[in-house]
């Protein structure tokens, strides 16, 4: 046998499929609303995964306009812990339980210092005290969000169902509808103050034994929530679209391109309005199911969301 066609066999044998990284956009005016983490795309029967993930970000930046100011100082940390369960080989349930911790956190220094490394801008961040929770918005002279406290608590938890609508060695894809509480205290921006629902399909294609293409696409329902009300928009679209490789059947690296439109309306604020997000990483297979990923997030579109997101997640699978 040839070593590439013998190679080709064992990631087959060992169902080296791909895995996106678990986070969204971590924009403190947007973690709330319930845009949809990544979906499993190809559902197995009787198959349960347990997943504790950390989304920890960090965002420093002063926004104006004509009519318009926000400075936005605060670092977050979201614990989410998820259950998911397949019945059947069609049918899946997945729950979301998120824990959010969001205040002056302690990563301003590292970050700089990572900056000045690599030759990157600081932005407003040489003008900013270090380490200070700070989030104000005002819209023609009138303060519409201020917050300054730290705060942690129950997120706003979510519920899912799953459909797989095609299965097949190089490709799957399924449908997913979940529904969001608002669990969360909104006013210490732990959660939204309303439920969202929404519909997303998710994909994966086997390229070869070496590279997997996965994407979601994600149709939100916003429900009217308490954090600039006037200003929400009842629907958002958000999805990604990322490439992994396997490098062998335990190590995998991966880039995912995450992006969403604008939740708000009647502003010109990069922060308020649509974002395209780079994450880039990789994921480590255990022994008897296990798995770790570990990946950082940068906002391509400068300042659309926060400076950087740290993604650290394990997960269990079970037969």
């Amino acid at each position: 046998m040839k070593p590439s066609v013998g190679l080709a066999a064992i990631f087959l044998l060992c169902k080296v499929h791909a895995a996106p990284f678990p986070t969204t956009d971590q924009n403190p005016f947007l973690t709330g609303f319930g845009l949809p983490k990544p979906y499993t795309a190809r559902i197995a029967a009787h198959d349960t995964a347990i997943a504790t993930t950390l989304n920890w970000s960090n965002v420093e930046l002063a926004q104006q306009s004509a009519s318009e100011f926000l400075i936005a100082d605060a670092e977050s940390q979201e614990w989410r812990f998820a259950v998911e369960h397949a019945w059947t080989d069609k049918f899946a349930v997945r729950l979301d339980v998120p824990y959010r911790k969001i205040g002056g956190g302690s990563l301003d220094h590292f970050i700089e210092q990572w900056h000045s490394l690599f030759g990157m801008p600081n932005g407003k961040r040489d003008l900013l005290p270090r380490d200070v929770y700070r989030i104000d918005y005002e819209r023609n002279g009138s303060t519409l969000a201020s917050f300054d406290e730290s705060a942690s608590g129950l997120g706003d938890v979510a519920l899912a169902m799953g459909y797989q609508m095609v299965a097949s060695k190089e490709a799957a894809l399924s449908l997913w509808g979940s529904l969001k509480f608002p669990t969360g205290d909104s006013g210490k921006l732990l959660g939204s103050g309303a439920y969202s629902a929404a519909l997303g399909i998710a994909q994966e294609y086997i390229l070869s034994h070496r590279w997997s293409l996965i994407g979601q696409v994600n149709g939100v329902y916003l429900g009217r929530g308490d954090l600039l009300s006037s200003q929400q928009r009842n629907y958002v679209i958000s999805g990604f679209v990322g490439v992994e490789y396997h490098y062998s059947a335990a190590l995998s690296l991966a880039l995912q391109l995450d992006a969403h439109s604008a939740a708000f309306n009647d502003t010109s604020l990069d922060l308020l309005g649509s974002a395209w997000i780079l994450t880039f990483g990789g994921e480590y297979r255990f022994a008897k199911d296990w798995r770790a990923q570990l990946g950082v997030s940068e906002d391509v579109k400068v300042d659309a969301s926060p400076d950087v997101t740290f993604v650290m997640s394990v997960t269990k699978s079970w037969k």
